[in-house]
């Protein structure tokens, strides 16, 4: 089985938020594969976000654990980077802007996908990851290290369509501060 998820954040901020910013604020391509046979899998990762000029990419291998009544749970553990477009070199920023990509920081994430099935149209996730940086970056360090959580809520409205409502906070955020969207899905 393989999943290709392609997400575009931050359009639409005016209508259904309040600050008033429509937007595109970041992008994210994910990619799932899983051997139904033996629940093996892999994960690819990639992130950037627009208003800080920050992305990662990150490699993970899963393992899918026997489904216990409503709950399955998958694992994982892998490996990443994290990219920047940069006007710093050394620890000056130079008035003529970027001066090209650098990699700051790499890192290790530990944590588990899971879901609970509510109904067969219903079901909700929590999948909590334990990041910590491999290299001594300070400033990586502060906004990566600790734990980040995403709960979410998801309705089936038929075999190509979902609503899904997503709630995210990490270590230094709290659950009432996090950032939260509302999905439309659809499978192509």
């Amino acid at each position: 089985m393989a999943m290709n998820i392609f997400e575009v954040k931050g359009f639409m901020g005016e209508h259904i938020t309040h600050d008033g910013d429509d937007s595109i604020d970041s992008i994210r391509f994910r990619n799932f594969q899983l051997d139904l046979t033996n629940g093996r899998g892999s994960q690819i990762d990639v992130n950037w976000n627009f208003e800080n000029n920050l992305g990662s990419a990150s490699y993970s291998m899963l393992q899918a654990l026997p489904k216990w009544g409503s709950v399955q749970l998958y694992p994982l553990a892998g490996l990443g980077i994290t990219v920047t477009d940069t006007a710093e070199i050394r620890g000056i920023d130079h008035e003529y802007g970027s001066v090209g990509y650098a990699i700051p920081s790499s890192y290790v994430v530990v944590g588990t996908y899971s879901k609970v099935d509510v109904t067969d149209k219903i079901w909700l996730n929590y999948n909590p990851m334990y990041i910590s940086t491999l290299n001594n970056n300070e400033y990586m360090s502060d906004l990566l290290d600790g734990f980040h959580h995403e709960a979410a809520v998801s309705y089936k409205l038929n075999d190509r369509q979902t609503i899904r409502t997503f709630a995210n906070w990490d270590h230094d955020t709290q659950f009432k501060n996090g950032d939260f969207r509302l999905e439309f899905n659809h499978q192509f």
